[in-house]
């Protein structure tokens, strides 16, 4: 492509120009000082990306939590120099070190957005749909603050993303603007970059419906811009399109050339994910008739931005001014959870066989009521994961609704929940469905655990009990597979007692998140015995011996019933009483201890054995050299649960013939 110095520079007195600019060059500078990156999409997205922020977004700078503010999503992560150049110009505390630092160890500008390392970033973003979702669950929580009565709705805080073609090629994308248009989540603003080039080439190779259509059949209100290096379009497609309410999401489509300006590169996948090098930066420089120094800023910019900042202060102030109530969702302290907990604790019925998804509505129907900053939900599931709750469920008609009807969109479920809590931290999310399409949601979940957010994932149908319904649904490797995440714990408990305890552990904690396993089927009620030890060590001693111990047998979930009747068989068969059993719901918490502190509950050298319905993964850590691991290591079969659970070892039986040959070996 034959190109001429100058031949792209911006006029001096089109300030809007000259901040577009600004932009594409301090992101080329980012991606070249870093030697890695993804010049393309900031030098084609540039022009939205200003338009949006100078006009249209409401946000503060002196105050980046501002609850009023409007949200912003770089859904397409890659493009992340973009996004640090705006924080960068519009005074976040990043400096132009931070943008030299870029995609170096220990710097706030990592290589794709991270939620808690950069001031004005909402969300983790790189994973391709994620941030779409993310959006969604924005969205829904600031129409969930407008109606709780917080928040007029023309001050209601609004959701703006930016998404490539890989967010909508995503499977997750589709699942949430599903529900989006169902919804009719009216303050979701979607820019797609549509510059039709992928990683390998062109999107004909693999992408060719009509996106608008796409979206107009899930119920969005869509937007074409033919011309996405004019900001005056851009301005005057928007200045119709953000001051009309209507009652569903809008798609707007801004076709954009990725690597705008780049000799040779510009609208090919050649600029997608590398850097332009000294030649090619050089010459793009010369196009924009800029300066060769790195991160310039010309003064004129400097003080525009500096004037933008003081006008949208003033816009959020007004706002402020104008809300009813404090615009925030209710607090939770401790001392009301403990209270809450006390009356849940005390109604269970002692002696009472429930599946812990049972134990868990009831836990649920008593908690969320009390506590109004709950958001719970499910993927189609109420009845069979316990989350079939007397309460209003959120839809249009009702936006004050706590419950959300989630449809068979597990993936989107869970980075949807990380949306809503990201909005407003005070919020404690929760949704359900089968453990076995945990698989389906891994990636949100994955985020979830890297933001260390304190979102509750509900998982229910915990293992080859489930039965009839066969080896499709019988999870074997999923417990573990969650367990394998940093900072999500994994819950697995054995009656209605360690269920409200694990609620209770989730609903508190401010940081990380949770999953509570829970049975399909009922299990025996072990009172309240050492139920303050779970808290503290992740498990419990539920029976033990008359003096120095023998044996102890651990166990998760349905399979402690179970190693209390193998405990009774070695009593009355081998005539040995010093026999500790230990409930242990929590693996992950017992293993974050201390030696000494795990040798409460687990006395060293005293012989142990491990009994868990799933892969037998990880439990030599807890068991010690030379225990025995009781676990399933092949698929199920479809019968009555119980006769599988059998056919696949786990029964009183055939875990007392194995720890009995394994004893009797060991003398």
């Amino acid at each position: 492509m034959s190109w001429q110095p100058m031949d792209l520079a911006p006029q001096r007195d089109d300030l809007d120009a000259l901040a577009i600019t600004t932009l594409r060059m301090m992101s080329v500078d980012g991606v070249e000082a870093a030697n890695s990156g993804h010049p393309g999409l900031p030098l084609g997205a540039a022009p939205m990306a200003w338009t949006l922020f100078r006009y249209f977004l409401r946000f503060n700078p002196s105050d980046p939590k501002d609850p009023l503010r409007d949200r912003f999503v770089l859904s397409a992560g890659h493009g992340s120099m973009l996004l640090y150049s705006l924080l960068h110009l519009f005074g976040y505390p990043v400096n132009v070190e931070d943008l030299r630092a870029f995609r170096k160890l220990g710097s706030i500008t990592p290589g794709h957005p991270e939620f808690g390392v950069t001031a004005g970033v909402e969300t983790s973003t790189g994973p391709l749909g994620q941030g779409i979702a993310n959006a969604c669950g924005m969205a829904i929580a600031a129409q969930m603050l407008h109606g709780k009565g917080a928040v007029a709705r023309e001050d209601m805080p609004r959701v703006f993303a930016i998404c490539s073609d890989g967010d909508l090629m995503e499977g997750i994308s589709n699942e949430a603007s599903s529900l989006a248009g169902h919804l009719g989540l009216g303050n979701l603003f979607v820019f797609y970059d549509n510059n039709a080039i992928s990683i390998d080439g062109s999107t004909e190779l693999a992408f060719t419906e009509s996106r608008i259509e796409r979206y107009r059949a899930l119920g969005w209100r869509c937007v074409e811009i033919t011309d996405g290096n004019s900001h005056q379009e851009i301005k005057r497609v928007l200045d119709e399109v953000l001051f009309e309410h209507v009652s569903m999401p809008t798609f707007i489509s801004v076709r954009t050339i990725i690597g705008y300006g780049v000799p040779g590169r510009e609208n090919t996948e050649k600029v997608h994910g590398a850097p332009l090098g000294p030649e090619l930066t050089s010459q793009l420089k010369q196009r924009f008739g800029w300066p060769t120094e790195s991160f310039y800023v010309p003064e004129e910019v400097r003080t525009l931005c500096a004037d933008i900042v003081q006008e949208k202060a003033a816009e959020l102030a007004s706002a402020r001014s104008r809300c009813p109530m404090e615009p925030r969702f209710e607090e939770f302290t401790q001392s009301r959870i403990d209270e809450v907990f006390s009356r849940v604790m005390s109604s269970f019925e002692p002696g009472k066989a429930l599946a812990t998804r049972v134990s868990s509505e009831k836990v649920l129907s008593q908690v969320v009521p009390a506590l109004s900053s709950m958001v719970v939900g499910t993927a189609d599931l109420a009845e069979s994961t316990g989350m079939a709750l007397k309460m209003e469920a959120f839809s249009q008609s009702d936006r004050s609704g706590r419950f959300i009807h989630y449809g068979v969109r597990e993936h989107a479920m869970g980075a949807i929940m990380n949306g809503i809590h990201l909005f407003d931290e005070r919020l404690r999310v929760a949704g359900s469905t089968f453990l076995v399409f945990s698989d389906y949601m891994r990636g949100a979940i994955r985020l979830s655990a890297l933001m260390r957010i304190p979102v509750t994932y509900v998982f229910t149908h915990d293992s080859v009990g489930v039965g009839e319904d066969g080896p499709t649904h019988e999870p074997i490797e999923q417990i573990n597979a969650l367990r394998l995440i940093p900072h999500l714990e994994v819950f697995r408990p054995a009656d209605a007692h360690e269920t409200a305890v694990g609620w209770k552990m989730a609903v508190s904690r401010l940081k990380d998140p949770m999953a509570l396993v829970l049975s399909r089927q009922a299990l025996d009620d072990l009172g309240d015995v050492n139920i303050d030890q779970v808290e503290r060590f992740g498990a419990r001693v539920v029976h033990d011996g008359d003096g120095g111990l023998d044996l102890i047998i651990v166990a998760t979930g349905s399979e402690v019933a179970l190693a209390l009747g193998v405990a009774k068989e070695i009593e009355q068969q081998t005539g040995l009483r010093n026999l500790r059993v230990v409930s242990m719901p929590s693996r992950d918490r017992f293993l974050s201890l201390s030696i000494q502190e795990r040798e409460e509950i687990l006395p060293r050298g005293v012989p142990s054995v491990s009994v868990e319905a799933g892969t037998p993964m990880g439990w030599m850590e807890v068991v010690g050299e030379g225990g025995l691991v009781i676990g399933i290591e092949d698929f199920g079969h479809s019968g009555k649960g119980p006769l599988v659970m059998a056919e696949m070892g786990i029964s009183v039986e055939k875990i007392y013939a194995r720890v009995r040959d394994w004893f009797l070996s060991r003398s």
